[in-house]
């Protein structure tokens, strides 16, 4: 899936920009960024529609505390960030439309990489069997649901966290989805629906 998917494009050449990112993730460079990525990955032409740029970057930069307080937590400890995660939620207005799972996964990945896997209509809502046009109910819930199962995926079976740590590339040269061990995870499950569907 590293090699094959999306190999020279657009979504992978900025997603990789954003990881290697080492500065302050509050600048007006690092947001501008994050929305141009987020609009690659076409979070302004589906069932989410990015709110301007301007609403998008006070929404970030308005709960600078809360997500530098959730730069401590990892997708391992993630059940002790829930409730943090939920306010976050709840005060980000990334999306002109209700349905903001998706959008918010995304988002949160680029600035907390070692705690959000990215959630997305095609791949992960599709493994779980849930319905993307109801994600305007309950949706915080669907998060919580999903990463708990994450977490556990990770924490119960030494060789899960084993494969995980080894495949990540820290500082990679090239172009890779091998960066955290919620892309892998996020990585395991595009690959294991695109193989599914070519069965």
């Amino acid at each position: 899936m590293n090699k094959n998917y999306r190999q020279l494009s657009a979504t992978k050449y900025l997603y990789n920009k954003i990881i290697k990112y080492k500065k302050c993730k509050f600048r007006n460079e690092f947001i501008e960024l994050m929305y141009v990525t987020l609009e690659a990955w076409n979070m302004n032409s589906r069932g989410a529609q990015l709110s301007d740029f301007d609403k998008f970057k006070k929404s970030i930069t308005d709960n600078k505390t809360l997500l530098s307080d959730l730069e401590e937590y990892n997708i391992r400890d993630i059940n002790y960030a829930f409730d943090k995660l939920e306010t976050l939620y709840n005060n980000l207005d990334l999306v002109k439309t209700k349905s903001k799972l998706v959008t918010f996964t995304k988002t949160l990945q680029f600035i907390l990489p070692e705690l959000v896997v990215p959630i997305d209509r095609k791949y992960t809502l599709n493994f779980y069997s849930i319905n993307p046009n109801r994600l305007d109910q309950g949706p915080f819930g669907i998060f919580k649901s999903i990463h708990s199962d994450f977490c556990n995926f990770i924490n119960t079976a030494d060789y899960n966290r084993e494969i995980l740590s080894r495949r990540i590339i820290k500082t990679p040269d090239e172009l890779t989805w091998l960066t955290s061990e919620t892309k892998i995870i996020d990585n395991i499950i595009i690959g294991y629906q695109l193989k599914a569907n070519t069965k």
